[in-house]
């Protein structure tokens, strides 16, 4: 048995000399490779892609360039199932960007990008399904123990930081500086790119079926929020 990606998101196929069902073992074996090449290959484009935004010059946003560059290192790091969803989301979320944006060419990327977000989710489904069957308990060993804390943290880092922007602001007002400094435009912009980060690894954890829901369904709550909040002023 072997694993095609060019057949939709994935298929499994069955040689003809090969015998109708594999072991269990070389199905999960077989599981593991896809997941850990899959996670691989999105890593390094993170990677590349993060650095791309940061040596443009501002053509394109530095701020989203660390986010891709926080999920190229996870995705070394946590070589598994949920990863997909980090990579689903965090497509989407560019893609609505890049949509309200107006403009024709930023417009057709982000139908590009939403289109590969749903690739990936589906992807993501068929392969947590084949890992429900085969029981495999490493599919998300480790993200199981780290994904809804990591997504709580970040929705919380990121409604704490953007009240310390808010009181410094305030602060500044109070002396007479009523214009916001250069300064503090990047990591503002850092901050909302860090909700779609966020988002991601929340709702990962909350359809890998993680323990601690709650903590998960709270950091999509709050992501959800301030995004709907970051596009109501782009409208």
């Amino acid at each position: 048995m072997t694993y095609d990606e060019n057949l939709g998101a994935g298929e499994w196929i069955v040689e003809a000399d090969e015998p109708a069902v594999p072991p269990e073992t070389a199905q999960v074996e077989l599981l593991r490779l896809v997941v850990e090449k899959e996670t691989r290959s999105w890593g390094w484009w993170s990677l590349g892609l993060g650095a791309l935004h940061l040596f443009t010059g501002g053509f394109l946003s530095a701020p989203w360039g660390i986010i891709l560059l926080l999920v190229g290192g996870a995705s070394f790091l946590f070589k598994e199932g949920p990863m997909l969803v980090v990579y689903g989301v965090t497509l989407g979320w560019v893609a609505l960007l890049n949509i309200m944006a107006l403009e024709g060419a930023w417009i057709g990327f982000g139908l590009m990008q939403g289109y590969l977000s749903y690739r990936v989710f589906r992807q993501f489904f068929q392969l947590r399904g084949v890992a429900d069957q085969l029981e495999d308990q490493e599919w998300d060993s480790k993200t199981r123990r780290v994904f809804p804390f990591l997504g709580c943290g970040l929705s919380a880092a990121v409604v704490l930081g953007i009240l310390g922007l808010i009181g410094t602001l305030i602060i500044m007002a109070i002396f007479g500086v009523l214009e916001p400094p250069d300064f503090l435009t990047f990591p503002m912009l850092f901050l909302l790119d860090l909700t779609g980060l966020g988002l991601g690894v929340a709702l990962a954890s909350l359809l890998s079926r993680h323990r601690y829901k709650g903590l998960s369904i709270a950091a999509i709550v709050v992501c959800v929020l301030v995004t709907g909040f970051r596009f109501y002023l782009m409208m």
